[in-house]
């Protein structure tokens, strides 16, 4: 039994969602064998004013990826394949690649393919709430032509390993992920509105629908003015690929599912949790802490099993602490649901929920201490800083990052990539450091004291990064760049023209739009942008040119070794 005092805390984080003209979230606690918590907040329907309850049905995104990871578990363990299998047994396909990828690389996110989802929106230019089939996305994978590391080399997230574990369930057994996993997990268990769907056209009863801010769906608010006052607008749901996402569930349902974390084991024994719930083993011995589905860790000392999903107008969590016997887990129907909360409370809900029913000192994440670090660093005082001389944009060509730099009182600040904030201290002339001393950075010079570039050196590395200031672009400049750039792989063409001193980028194919924004320039042949909430970091394109020095291709760029730059989109010639 839940004592009062502690589920008025917990009602109290998810009461302001609790209103007529707002999506809102269901929430569930399982404890001891017992759900002890259960209660639905806010509107399932703001059309038609229908409130969400435990039984209202939603979108698990991707916590939907442990369902399916269970699915190839007990096939593994019942030996229709080895799980140290290549794919190419049962997807030849993907025969492309040179290096193996087996089952277990899929399961632990260590196969090092490039993410479907991603390629599909930001490269492609599709909707986030476009129709994607499992046709399309099988025929996106035979596009893919490199890896981003060797399989096993360390962990990479992974929408494309997940939907091919969903595949691979059919085509072992010629069942479809919904009819095996309806068939192993949701029967015995007793989940009566749970399942995977595979047709977005499909009636689902008790549905909440999905929101998302208006901003979100409207982005490019230069050519998208609206006399319209929305705070949220509708958005469908029509992927078509379960595995990695697609589960559709109700906080009744998660706690049946919970108590087969926690409890006797019904699907599976003792021993086949504990395979599902422990870390994998990296190429050179390391443990990737994924697995089967969930985020492994430990938080004050206790371990952890976690997972979160969000998809256009979703987000999801499910977290189990098994030695303690508790789960806490909740569904919303809005897409800015958990990262709210999280830059509202400093830690994720289901953290401060543990703590509540363990009695835990209440402490921010390491987090929340960061940022509340970045802002007392008093760098809010330009005009008198010995240090305008270092402000300005700097970008380094090879990653394509960026850093925005300006001056306070006591050292520098940068901002990079849109995300990160990094203080800086002086060292010696021309010299920073960060408080951690990970970055040495030296600026260098030019007889005019303008900035010529900026050195930084990572510690414990040989690393040295060149980073350029950004350049003025005028329209002679800007000129070079305009045209009609296509890749054959993606069938996917980009026409590019200049408005108002940026490069405007254009899908050609108009339903194709999602990635229809204006690019600002950066360092020399690369431009970005940022257009938040849907991008909410820099985001880059960069330019190739021919040995004559002429522009003749495009790529888009990546911090984060995703390797979308072995799509080249190639300038095609005029007339």
């Amino acid at each position: 039994m839940l004592p009062k005092n502690c589920q008025d805390r917990i009602d109290n984080l998810f009461l302001e969602f609790n209103q007529h003209h707002r999506p809102g979230c269901a929430m569930g606690i399982t404890w001891k064998g017992e759900q002890i918590y259960s209660k639905g907040f806010g509107m399932s329907n703001l059309e038609i004013g229908t409130p969400i309850t435990p039984k209202t049905v939603f979108h698990a995104g991707s916590v939907s990826k442990q369902f399916t990871a269970l699915c190839t578990a007990l096939l593994a363990d019942e030996e229709w394949f080895s799980r140290k299998d290549d794919i190419r047994i049962y997807f030849p396909e993907m025969g492309s690649f040179t290096e193996l990828i087996n089952i277990d690389h899929l399961l632990h996110m260590t196969c090092g393919l490039q993410d479907i989802y991603f390629i599909w929106q930001f490269l492609k230019g599709y909707h986030e709430d476009d129709l994607f089939t499992e046709e399309e996305a099988l025929d996106l994978l035979t596009r893919l032509k490199t890896l981003m590391f060797s399989p096993g080399e360390r962990f990479s997230y992974s929408n494309t390993a997940y939907f091919l574990l969903g595949q691979l369930v059919k085509r072992v057994t010629g069942k479809s992920l919904t009819e095996f996993s309806r068939e192993r997990i949701f029967k015995p268990l007793g989940m009566s509105n749970t399942f995977f769907r595979e047709d977005r056209t499909q009636l689902i009863p008790g549905r909440a629908a999905g929101y998302c801010p208006y901003e979100y769906m409207h982005s490019r608010v230069e050519e998208n003015k609206t006399e319209l006052d929305n705070e949220h607008c509708n958005v469908g749901e029509n992927c078509e690929l379960p595995g990695a996402g697609q589960l559709w569930t109700t906080v009744e349902d998660l706690h049946l599912w919970a108590l087969n974390f926690l409890a006797d084991c019904p699907i599976g024994d003792e021993s086949f949790i504990k395979k599902i719930t422990s870390p994998g083993t990296l190429n050179r011995g390391l443990e990737c802490n994924y697995s089967h589905g969930h985020f492994l860790g430990r938080r004050k000392g206790r371990k952890y099993l976690f997972h979160e999903g969000g998809s256009t107008g979703y987000n999801a969590f499910m977290y189990i602490l098994q030695d303690e016997e508790l789960a806490i887990y909740g569904l919303a129907n809005s897409n800015y649901f958990l990262s709210y909360l999280y830059q509202k409370l400093g830690m994720e809900p289901c953290e401060l929920i543990s703590d509540f029913i363990l009695e835990e000192e209440i402490t921010p994440s390491d987090t929340s201490q960061l940022l509340q670090k970045n802002t007392k660093a008093g760098i809010n005082d330009p005009g008198s800083s010995e240090f305008n001389l270092y402000a300005g944009s700097y970008q380094y060509p090879v990653t394509s990052t960026i850093w925005k730099i300006r001056a306070g009182t006591d050292g520098l600040l940068v901002d990079e990539n849109g995300i990160k904030e990094i203080e800086l201290w002086p060292a010696e002339e021309n010299t920073f450091c960060s408080a951690d001393n990970y970055f040495t950075c030296t600026f260098k010079l030019q007889e005019d004291r303008t900035v010529e570039k900026l050195k930084v050196d990572l510690a414990g590395t040989k690393e040295s990064q060149d980073f350029l200031p950004f350049v003025l672009g005028d329209r002679e400049y800007l000129q070079e760049f305009v045209g009609e750039y296509c890749c054959e792989d993606l069938e996917t063409a980009y026409v590019i023209t200049v408005e108002e001193g940026r490069l405007q980028l254009k899908n050609k194919d108009r339903h194709r739009s999602a990635q229809d924004f204006f690019y600002k320039p950066g360092c020399p042949d690369h431009f970005y942008t940022f257009n938040p909430p849907l991008i909410c970091c820099y985001y880059s394109i960069s330019f190739l040119r021919d040995t004559k020095r002429a522009v003749n291709g495009m790529i888009f760029r990546d911090y984060d070794g995703d390797k979308r730059e072995v799509f080249q989109f190639k300038k095609l010639k005029r007339g």
